[in-house]
């Protein structure tokens, strides 16, 4: 799998309907002849060569509208990275499916109760109704009323907790970067900017080559859309280091910093190996933005690879 989501699906707006994908990896994506459709799978469209997705960016996808009206819908600039397709057009109990060149599955978003298949065209691949935050699954409705919105126009938006097993709430008003488009109270997401978010490398810490418990490897952490403070000292925690280490966290410059661990592990048989190493940012450790904005600013999967 890519590392893109679809962070926020809205079928019902004033200006159109519309899909979101984030690149949530740190390397920029090359889009170019991929392809996408929805459940029915009755329109099948193309992305045009050259098209690519930053790091941390944003596209956004929309439907049977054209551009000046979904910007002006949604008070977004000419920065905003915008594609329009004629067609199809999302409706209650519908989905996304997005595949690559080489027909493998990119990422999916279902809304509806029930699995829908892309096209075998378009590999088969089975998409199954995307998950609510807090449990359970999508009800067949316009996107945003499938995860608990009130009105047609509200948008199904990804929490921001995890990229591997997403979960999706309504957009609200006021929070998550979500607003009511100013000619229409009852149409309210957040499409478009740069997610903020924290990549932390590979992901995994390896004991050292002489078996002893120790580590010589670090993770360097890279935040992007905002910097940290100047002091992290007490702006952040560490949990579930196993006995014998001290995990240790070093600013090394304005959108750098550096995990480490020290002294050695009482137990570091390949069996005690760890994945739930987790570092977690307060507010204060950001200079523009809260916690909660920030994409893994709470990261609870990191690993620690022992030998045998």
């Amino acid at each position: 799998m890519s590392d893109i989501l679809i962070t926020e699906v809205n079928s019902k707006a004033t200006g159109g309907d519309f899909f979101e994908l984030h690149n949530f990896g740190s390397t920029v994506i090359d889009l170019s002849d991929w392809r996408w459709t929805d459940s029915s799978g009755s329109t099948i469209n193309t992305f045009p060569s050259g098209t690519t997705l930053a790091a941390g960016q944003r596209l956004l996808v929309i439907n049977e509208v054209d551009v000046a009206t979904f910007r002006s819908s949604w008070g977004l600039d000419e920065s905003q990275q915008i594609i329009a397709f004629d067609g199809p057009g999302l409706g209650k109990g519908d989905g996304v499916v997005i595949v690559d060149a080489s027909n493998e599955l990119v990422a999916g978003f279902n809304y509806d109760s029930s699995d829908f298949s892309a096209p075998a065209s378009m590999g088969s691949h089975v998409i199954s109704p995307a998950n609510k935050t807090g449990g359970g699954t999508a009800n067949g409705e316009h996107a945003g009323v499938s995860f608990g919105g009130s009105t047609d126009g509200v948008s199904a938006v990804w929490d921001g907790v995890s990229t591997s097993s997403p979960t999706y709430s309504a957009a609200a008003a006021g929070t998550m970067g979500a607003y009511a488009q100013t000619g229409d109270s009852e149409s309210i997401g957040s499409p478009g900017g740069a997610f903020i978010l924290i990549d932390y490398g590979a992901g995994t810490l390896t004991e050292a080559d002489a078996n002893d418990g120790s580590f010589t490897t670090t993770l360097t952490l890279t935040l992007y859309g905002d910097t940290f403070a100047s002091d992290l000292t007490g702006l952040f925690s560490i949990s579930n280091v196993p006995a014998g280490l001290t995990a240790e966290l070093t600013r090394t410059g304005d959108t750098t910093a550096t995990l480490a661990l020290t002294g050695s592990a009482t137990d570091h048989a390949d069996s005690n190996d760890t994945s739930n190493l987790t570092v977690t940012f307060d507010d204060a450790a950001f200079i523009t933005n809260e916690a909660a904005m920030v994409l893994n600013a709470s990261k609870t999967d990191l690993a620690i690879d022992f030998n045998d």
